[in-house]
């Protein structure tokens, strides 16, 4: 996988969580400040201590993701463009995964798409960019500077519009037969493992909240690590048709997904409500 630099994938990090917390607080308020009181309860439900959370909190003031402000005594935590642009680029790489899954269900018109990269470095930061826009697109490479994808995106024109490149569409043949080279190419075997491991995961913590009787505060955490453990695996799956993969243990993944985290988000919205 193409490294991506955001703040926000540092997975278990105060600063990954307060990101988290403020995407999820938006999402179901929609407001971008906070007040430092709630805020720390909210990061105190990860098992992070107040210092933990100030040294983190100033930071981040200091990154320019969140700026603050006293008014009437009260300190207020308010996300950047900078802290927007961050949250934004973890949403679009979900975002991505489900327009490309539900391409995975409409009939594919057997063309592949290949692009071609002429006088491509991949050392500049420009370009690496590119690459992993390219990645989060679902496409794979094949050999140096040249990316595979079952699907065709109109965004691509617009994310290769700098550089010099040949894109074409269409079948695809190869030595070792198809079937076995995309299977390769896109690590099909590991990706099933990934979703099954993902599925046990997620069978754990709905058992866990049954058992523990969460409530509403408590899921925050569960649902940070169910997006977490989810997004570790899309970002590396192309969603290929149902022609190449029939039964898919994507499917299941995606149907228990999107069912537990509504779950979560609405007990999480009801802790929003009620602790403000």
């Amino acid at each position: 996988m193409v490294s991506i630099k955001i703040t926000l994938r540092k997975r278990n990090s105060v600063t990954s969580i307060v990101l988290f917390i403020y995407n999820i607080y938006n999402q179901v308020t929609g407001e971008t400040e906070i007040e430092l009181g709630y805020l720390l309860d909210y990061i105190n439900k990860f098992g992070k201590s107040d210092s933990a959370a100030r040294v983190s909190l100033s930071r981040m003031v200091k990154a320019d993701i969140v700026v603050n402000e006293n008014r009437d005594g009260r300190v207020y935590y308010k996300l950047t463009e900078e802290g927007l642009s961050n949250i934004e680029e973890w949403n679009r790489g979900i975002e991505r995964f489900f327009a490309r899954y539900s391409l995975r269900h409409n009939e594919w018109d057997k063309k592949w798409v290949t692009i071609t990269m002429i006088d491509f470095k991949k050392s500049s930061d420009e370009n690496q960019v590119i690459l992993e826009n390219l990645y989060e697109l679902g496409y794979q490479e094949v050999d140096n500077n040249v990316w595979l994808s079952p699907y065709y995106q109109e965004e691509i024109k617009s994310l290769l519009c700098q550089i010099n490149y040949l894109l074409s569409r269409g079948a695809i043949e190869t030595k070792v037969g198809n079937d076995l080279f995309i299977k390769k190419l896109y690590q099909i075997n590991g990706l099933r493992k990934k979703y099954q491991q993902f599925l046990t995961q997620t069978e754990k913590m709905q058992q866990e909240i049954r058992e523990r009787n969460l409530q509403d505060g408590d899921l925050l955490p569960i649902l940070f690590k169910l997006g977490w453990n989810f997004y570790d695996i899309v970002i590396d799956d192309p969603a290929l048709p149902e022609e190449i993969l029939g039964t898919w243990e994507g499917d299941r993944a995606v149907k228990k997904m999107n069912k537990f985290r509504n779950f979560l988000v609405s007990g999480v919205d009801k802790y929003f409500k009620n602790i403000n």
